[in-house]
This record gives structure tokens, C-alpha cells and sequence, in this order.
């Protein structure tokens, strides 16, 4: 039997083997209080005997979730809700703390502008002029650091009051050979902005068409497709963000120009993207929206006999 003074939200329970759903319905019919739950919490099945008098709806609700995983928060307009209990892994993490450092080079200089980001999160920020930053880590948290050249770094914070982190140069994409305007240069002597793309990258993309290949490949490079049937996909180099709205830049294979849409990336042995005036210079008028290079494989032939 439950009775119930709605004015002083007291409560008299005296329960015997009872479900708790059954329980729960029986304070909602009795009182002004809306009770929301999950129909399918396990312990709404739970048996519960209770006896209280005149107890308060807090303590009615204390004494009934208790051995149960549930608690309750209480709303407005009488309104109360169970959820779960927050589990031992679930439990409030303690506040984040402060993470300083420096990030140098082999030579002991500071990294300007270098990448620092909590692993598997958004937090993150940029070294300052003296290769320093500051960030807010949670504990045992491992931090990621990056810059153009180097080697990418990983390190996992515990009790240090200050990190030092040393980059090692990355000779590996930095010797990679680039395809420009007036022949080849090694990647790490271009100061202008060239992107390439490897065949390896082009081969395990599930594609159809050398168009959805580079999507999303070469930063600034957009792939317009439309819905026409027989349409090919266009392309356009920084000509979303342009003034002008930009146009298809100047595409050539093996130096004479084509059509990338009739292109097989089975083929295709690089791409490599000249972006801005500097590096397309030699190609005039014709590369004011960019140049793309695309170089096909060759293939050895052997005749019988």
C-alpha cells in the first residue's frame, strides 16, 4: 500500500516482493511525480520489499535503487529520471593538467609552428617561436607530434613537469623525386607548392575513374561530379576558395596534354600537382588555374625469339 500527501511530498511505502516497475508505477499514480525510465533496465524486474513512513521522495527513491545500477536525478515539473549508474571505468576523470615542452631539431634549434595533438582527440596546439607550447593533457594521455620534414613523434605524458622533444628529419620524403615544369627536383630543394601522388595510392582506392581516385588526395584539388548520364567528373585547383571561381587546370601526360578522364590509374606511375604561379610559370597563360603532371608507367616488351 502506498499513500501519499501530494502538498508535503511525503511518502508511506510498505512493499513485499514486489517489482520494482510495479513499485515505481504505483508512486507515479499516487503522487504528482512522472517517473522516465528505460522499459528495458534489468532491474525494473528486480524483487524489492520496502517499508518507509512519511519519508521524503529522495529518500523513498535512495532506499528503492539501492543494489540496483540505477540512479535517479530529479527534474523539473516534478519530473524524475533513473539512468545508470556510472561504471568503475565510467567513473569522472580527474581534471586535465597543463603539459609544457620544447620541440627542437637534430641541431638543437626550435621548431616553429610545430603540430602537438593528444592521440585519438581533438586537443592539440602549435609550438611558438622558441619551440615551446602549452597544452591541457588528461592523464597518461600520449601526445603526437608533427612538422613538414620530420619524422612523426610520439610520446606519452606521466609525471614529467616538462617535455623535450627532438624531431628527426624525414630524408626519406625529402628525397623523393617530384616531376616539375623543366624536369625533376628532389622534394626538399621546391620551396613553391607542389603535391604528389604515388600509383601506389591510386591502385587501392575501390574507384572507377581517375577523377574519384584523386578525391580528396591533393589538399585544394576538388572533383565536381554531376548526375548526367555519359558526364565526366571536372576538376578544379583552389578554385572554390578563388576570386575568379577558377577553372580546370592545364592537365599533361607525359608532357602532352590530355584529358584525365580517359586515364586508367593501372597506368598512371605519379601524379604530381603544381599549385601556385611560381612552379607553373613555364607553361604560361595555359596553367593560370595549375598544372597537373601525370606520368605513366612503361612497360618493357619482349618479343618471342
Amino acid at each position: 500500500m502506498i499513500i501519499a500527501t501530494p502538498l508535503l511530498a511525503q511518502i508511506t511505502l510498505n512493499v513485499k516482493n514486489q517489482t520494482l516497475k510495479d513499485v515505481l508505477t504505483a508512486i507515479e499514480n499516487k503522487t504528482d511525480y512522472k517517473l522516465l525510465y528505460n522499459a528495458k533496465f534489468a532491474d525494473l524486474e528486480n524483487k524489492i520489499s520496502l517499508n518507509v513512513d512519511k519519508e521524503s521522495i529522495d529518500v523513498v527513491m535512495t532506499k528503492l535503487l539501492t543494489g540496483t545500477q540505477l540512479r535517479f536525478e530529479k527534474k523539473a515539473n516534478n519530473q524524475i529520471v533513473l539512468v545508470p549508474r556510472a561504471s568503475a571505468n565510467e567513473a569522472i576523470q580527474p581534471a586535465n593538467k597543463k603539459t609544457i615542452g620544447t620541440i627542437i631539431d637534430e641541431n638543437g634549434e626550435p621548431i616553429i609552428g610545430a603540430s602537438v595533438v593528444v592521440k585519438g582527440t581533438t586537443l592539440g596546439t602549435v609550438t611558438d617561436i622558441d619551440g615551446k607550447f602549452e597544452l591541457a593533457t588528461p592523464e597518461n594521455s600520449v601526445l603526437v607530434f608533427t612538422y613538414l620534414g620530420y619524422s612523426r613523434q610520439e610520446m606519452r605524458v606521466s609525471n614529467q613537469k616538462s617535455l623535450s622533444v627532438k624531431l628527426i628529419e624525414d630524408t626519406q620524403s625529402l628525397d623523393e623525386v617530384v616531376v616539375i615544369g623543366y624536369g625533376t627536383q628532389r622534394k626538399g630543394n621546391i620551396a613553391t607548392s607542389i603535391s604528389s601522388v604515388r600509383s601506389e595510392v591510386l591502385q587501392n582506392r575501390p574507384t572507377s575513374t581517375l577523377g574519384e581516385a584523386l578525391q580528396g588526395q591533393v589538399a585544394g584539388l576538388s572533383i565536381v561530379s554531376t548526375s548526367r548520364p555519359g558526364s565526366s567528373p571536372s576538376i578544379q585547383l583552389r578554385g572554390a576558395t578563388s576570386l575568379n571561381g577558377g577553372g580546370s587546370p592545364l592537365v599533361l601526360v607525359d608532357g602532352v596534354p590530355s584529358d584525365f578522364n580517359f586515364l586508367n590509374t593501372e597506368d598512371i606511375e605519379s601524379i604530381n600537382v603544381l599549385k601556385d604561379a611560381a612552379s607553373a610559370a613555364i607553361y604560361g597563360s595555359r596553367a593560370a588555374n595549375g598544372v597537373m603532371l601525370i606520368t605513366n608507367k612503361y612497360w618493357l616488351l619482349t618479343l618471342p625469339g
